[in-house]
This record gives structure tokens, C-alpha cells and sequence, in this order.
């Protein structure tokens, strides 16, 4: 009698090791998904509850734009409710970001860097003691969407602003930001390694050279990131099938050009600066 009691409790105690086992195993594979889900970038992964220390942020969710449709509006038939107002200035003048008179290099957009496609480009500040460079907005825009991420050991900075006519901007490696901006970017989630997704962030306007940032990029590496994207239609280097195997990203097809939409005088200066970087001044755009 007390060997088959023992045996039933052996019996009995495998059973329930199975099925906590079966219960980790599930867990770990919800989690495991749930992450990969929020990683993709689509534009439509919500986070759900906002990150520890941000508990007066609503809902956010990711958006990079990917995959949506920006005829007549930003993203879903007029993100925020703000359809494309009016035509944009021809010919598109934008005032330049950045003090041209201390870039280096310019850092072209439509370009492979690091082994990825680059649609933005940029500049970079070689010469410069400190990371001291204003970066100030080219056109009147809506801030649309911004991100935080942890890179070196920094807190970078990413932000898109959209004109009303359509026209998107953004900005990236910003150190440190305006009083206005830096209130919006402490309501985004905490920032982690190297994670650069961006948010969908309360529409707020711009104009034409406010100042957005007062620093940029890491110690002893001054540069920042700067990119603009025609979202009223795509770009010509998207009509072709080889590009739309290789860069099949929405938004690298609606890049352009930015030098030649700087005024004359400062796109002159633009082009002779030198190009940065092994891919120096090749361009998909450019």
C-alpha cells in the first residue's frame, strides 16, 4: 500500500513540474513575440503602458512611417487630422539648419554607410572644440513624431517635423535640444541601447528658424543627421525595380535632395564642401 502511495505522489509530482515547466516556456514566448512585434517599426505596434518615469504619457505608438500612404495627408487620410494645406513654394527655399561656416563635410543622402541605405544625409564638424552647433528648423512645420535612444554611452535625440504643404524633415543625434523640445522629449519613453524607433508625439508648430537643438553628436564625433522627404510623391531613383529590391523602405522613397533646395548661395557652399566618408558624394538622389 505505501509503495503505490509513493508511487502515485512520484507520478503526481511530474505532472506538476510538466505543466510549470509548459507555463515558463509560454511566458517566455508571449514576451518573446510581444518584443518582436513592438521592434517592427510598422507604424501601427502600440507600447500600450508608457515607460517607468513617464507615467503622465498618454498611449504612444511606433511610427516610421513605413508602408503608409501620404497622399492628402500625414500617414492615414490626414494623421492628427491634418490634411497637406496649400502648395509648397516653387522653387522649395529652405533656410539652411546649420551654420554652413563651421561644416567640414557634408554627409550626402541616398547612400550605403555602415552597411545600411541611408536616406538622410547630414554634417559633420570636424573642426569644432565642443559639440556646441544650433540646429534650427528650414521651413514652418508640425512636430510629428521623436525618439530617445542610449548610443556610446549618449542620449540621442531624433525628431520629424512635417510641413503643411508636405514637406518632412528630420533631424538626428541631437545632444541637447531646445527648452521646447526637451519638454516633449522627457514625456518619451526612456531611451535604451541603440534603440531608435520613433513616436507618435502631440502636433506641435515650428517656424522657420527656431532653434531645436544647442548641441550635436558625441564627444570628439560632431556631426548630426539631417534629411527631407517630399511626401507628396516618390522620388524618381523609387521607380526603379532594382531600388525597390534593395531599399524598400516608403520613406526612402520619398527622399530628395536636400542641397538643391538650399538657398543659391548656401547650396553653392553645400556641394563644395567635401564628401563624408567612403561613399563620399555618390548619391541615389543627388
Amino acid at each position: 500500500m505505501k509503495r503505490v502511495i509513493i508511487f502515485g505522489i512520484f507520478i503526481l509530482l511530474i505532472v506538476v513540474g510538466f505543466i510549470g515547466l509548459s507555463s515558463i516556456k509560454t511566458i517566455k514566448d508571449t514576451q518573446t513575440t510581444s518584443s518582436s512585434e513592438d521592434a517592427s517599426g510598422d507604424g501601427a505596434a502600440s507600447l500600450g503602458m508608457p515607460a517607468e518615469g513617464n507615467k503622465d504619457v498618454p498611449e504612444m505608438v511606433v511610427g516610421d512611417h513605413e508602408g503608409e500612404d501620404y497622399s492628402g495627408g500625414y500617414g492615414e487620410g490626414g494623421e492628427f487630422g491634418r490634411e497637406f494645406e496649400g502648395t509648397c513654394p516653387e522653387p522649395l527655399n529652405l533656410e539652411t539648419p546649420i551654420d554652413l561656416s563651421l561644416a567640414t563635410s557634408v554627409l550626402y543622402p541616398g547612400q550605403i554607410r555602415g552597411g545600411d541605405y541611408k536616406p538622410h544625409g547630414g554634417f559633420r564638424f570636424d573642426n569644432v572644440n565642443d559639440n556646441k552647433i544650433s540646429v534650427k528648423i528650414p521651413m514652418n512645420s508640425i512636430l510629428s513624431q521623436g525618439g530617445r535612444y542610449i548610443e556610446g554611452g549618449n542620449i540621442q535625440y531624433m525628431f520629424d517635423f512635417i510641413a503643411p504643404c508636405g514637406i518632412q524633415f528630420r533631424f538626428d543625434h541631437l545632444l541637447v535640444l531646445s527648452p521646447k523640445l526637451q519638454e516633449i522629449a522627457d514625456k518619451l519613453p526612456e531611451p535604451l541601447v541603440d534603440d531608435s524607433r520613433t513616436y507618435k508625439v502631440d502636433p506641435i508648430d515650428f517656424v522657420s528658424g527656431e532653434e531645436i537643438a544647442l548641441e550635436v553628436g558625441h564627444p570628439n564625433n560632431v556631426f548630426v543627421d539631417f534629411g527631407v522627404y517630399d511626401l507628396r510623391e516618390k522620388n524618381e531613383a523609387s521607380q526603379s525595380s532594382e531600388f525597390i529590391q534593395n531599399y524598400p523602405s516608403d520613406l526612402a522613397s520619398h527622399a530628395v535632395c536636400w542641397l538643391d533646395l538650399l538657398s543659391g548661395e548656401d547650396s553653392a557652399i553645400v556641394k563644395s564642401l567635401p564628401g563624408s566618408g567612403q561613399e563620399g558624394k555618390t548619391s541615389e538622389y543627388c
